[in-house]
């Protein structure tokens, strides 16, 4: 029997230049650290912590701002 685990999100590239891919994350990870160390560079309209189908971190998210964002960020 095949469960749907996952929600799929379709590319929208009207966002692209306000939506920012972070990797490297620890698997510990939770929303609101995310959510913390980048609302002082603007608005987040969306946080999308990547999950496995047993809902563990993969390790990544996107972070869309509600404007365009234009920086480098290492780490």
């Amino acid at each position: 029997m095949f469960l749907d685990h996952g929600v799929t999100v379709k590319h929208d590239p009207t966002k692209d230049n306000r939506t920012v891919f972070v990797s490297n994350l620890d698997y510990e990870t939770q929303d609101q650290l995310i959510r913390d160390l980048f609302q002082a560079d603007g608005e987040i309209t969306d946080l999308r912590l990547v999950k496995d189908f047993k809902g563990r971190s993969k390790g990544y998210c996107y972070v869309e701002f509600k404007n365009a964002v234009s920086y480098g960020i290492t780490i």
